[in-house]
């Protein structure tokens, strides 16, 4: 993303933390954690390998997967607890 507006990661960083309260890297998993639950949760991709959901949702492997959820079991715990309460 530093990249592409040509700017340095630190700047990216200081951007997300004040408008998010969250570094990019923090911000990323949230969003990409949340995009495959929101894809295995839904009904039309039942058929689906849950490998090509975990990819479709942007992480690179499952070891990505595993180690996200990992690092994030409260943020985990707390998607699940809203989408079923």
């Amino acid at each position: 993303m530093a990249k592409i507006l040509n700017i340095n990661i630190e700047k990216v960083n200081q951007i997300t933390l004040s408008h998010y309260g969250k570094s990019f890297e923090t911000l990323c998993s949230e969003y990409k954690f949340k995009h495959f639950w929101e894809e295995f949760t839904n009904p039309l991709n039942a058929e689906l390998p849950v490998e090509s959901i975990i990819k479709s949702a942007g992480f690179n492997s499952n070891d990505d997967f595993s180690e996200t959820i990992l690092k994030r079991k409260e943020e985990s715990k707390y998607i699940l607890e809203r989408k079923y309460t």
